[in-house]
């Protein structure tokens, strides 16, 4: 029995998940003077700046495409429609108000929409 339970393969992974995660934990760095130092790698960022800029850079686009699309007094009433709604179409409608840099979107695509 006993040589069944050092063949399986349960034990043998949790065996070298168990190593694994105890040489991960316990990383230490020494210095030049001896002295060792506890380390700990932080992981990369889920999102980067450039991956951010990039959202930021379609929202306004998909904005100006909308207010395009829309024309500027369709899309205002629809955004003071929201403004009396709930709290989270009152949140959307804060997020989808038109601005200058949204504006500025739908005055160059209004050639591409009508």
């Amino acid at each position: 029995m006993s040589k069944w339970f050092e063949k399986s393969r349960g034990l043998q992974h949790a065996v070298k998940s168990l190593q694994s995660w105890s040489d991960n934990d316990g990383r230490a760095d020494a210095v030049e003077d001896g002295v060792i130092v506890m380390t700990s790698h932080r992981p990369e960022a889920a999102i980067t700046l450039k991956g951010f800029m990039l959202l930021v850079a379609a929202f306004l686009v998909f904005k100006g495409a909308v207010i395009a699309y829309l024309g500027l007094p369709v899309y205002s009433e629809a955004i003071v429609m929201l403004e009396h709604g709930s709290i989270l179409e009152q949140a959307g409608a804060f997020i989808m108000r038109p601005d200058f840099a949204s504006q500025a979107v739908a005055g160059q695509l209004i050639q591409f929409v009508q």
